[in-house]
This record gives structure tokens, C-alpha cells and sequence, in this order.
């Protein structure tokens, strides 16, 4: 067994992202779900399962702090991210997942701003096959659990598009 990942926040962690939160929730003594509709996944994986909408910008957040936050957010909700790193530990780690969407990934990686001092931010984009298809929940969540496990590689580009 991994070492234990602490006390982690998973935002945006439900869908495509619901076999890395089952990962992470066998490795964490803590892991805090936070989606609109978190309770099923939540239940399932052994996490605390906390609403959350990001379209209300004044939503409480969960009580840190958090060793780890993995966030995967639509646009509309990026104003989240300085709020979420603010709940890790100093020296905690944010991983960031964004969708490639035919973006130049040099950008993507630098979209949500700096990270606070205290933090480091690991940035995972999502690109195409190779042969042009959509990655799979599967590829996604494999890609960022990569990224956990090597917290010394900043970014991390999943696909080969």
C-alpha cells in the first residue's frame, strides 16, 4: 500500500473522475467529496460526502485543513481555486485537471493564476488519442493518479492528441 495521502478535498471528483476519488479514498484517512450530488459516489468509497455548487459564490466550503485538493472545474467556476488552495496544509499539494479543448497546453497550465507560496500546484490536461477520440474515465483517472504519485512533475498531459 501507497503512503497515506492525509487529509484530501475532491471537488468536481464524481464523473469522470469517480475512479480516482475511489483511489484516493483507499489511500487518505481523510477525503471530503464535494459536488452538487456527492452522496452516492461518497457512500460508496468510504468519503464525507459535502454539497457543493460553485455557481453560488458565497457556498461554504468544507473544514480544512487538507493535505490534498484535486479540482476539476468548468469555467464558470475556476474563481474557486484560490479559495480551495487556501484550505491546504503549508507545503499542500493542489492537483488542477482542465480539459484540453483544443487549447495550447503551455496556457492551460498557467490559466488559474498563481498558487499561494505555501502550496504546490500540480496542473493535469486532458488531450486526445492519438487517433483522435475523447479519452475514457478510465485514461482520465489513471492520468491523475499518476500525477499524485509523482508530485515532483508539475504538469502532466494525458492523451496523446
Amino acid at each position: 500500500m501507497e503512503r497515506d495521502l492525509g487529509h484530501v478535498l475532491i471537488v468536481g471528483g464524481t464523473g469522470m473522475l469517480a475512479g480516482a476519488s475511489a483511489w484516493i479514498a483507499e489511500r487518505a484517512s481523510r477525503v471530503v467529496l464535494a459536488a452538487r450530488h456527492p452522496d452516492r459516489l461518497a457512500g460508496r468509497i468510504g468519503a464525507e460526502a459535502f454539497v457543493l455548487n460553485w455557481a453560488e459564490r458565497n457556498a461554504p466550503l468544507p473544514a480544512g485543513p487538507f493535505d490534498l485538493a484535486l479540482s476539476w472545474l468548468h469555467e464558470d467556476g475556476l474563481w474557486l481555486v484560490p479559495r480551495l488552495e487556501a484550505l491546504l496544509r503549508p507545503g499542500g499539494r493542489s492537483v488542477r485537471v482542465h480539459p484540453s479543448a483544443a487549447r495550447d497546453p503551455a496556457e492551460l497550465a498557467t490559466r488559474d493564476g498563481p498558487p499561494p507560496a505555501r502550496v504546490r500546484r500540480q496542473v493535469v490536461i486532458l488531450w486526445r488519442n492519438a487517433d483522435g477520440s475523447w479519452l475514457d474515465h478510465d485514461q482520465i483517472s489513471e492520468g491523475v493518479i499518476q500525477a499524485i504519485r509523482t508530485p515532483e512533475r508539475a504538469t502532466r498531459v494525458v492523451g496523446d492528441g
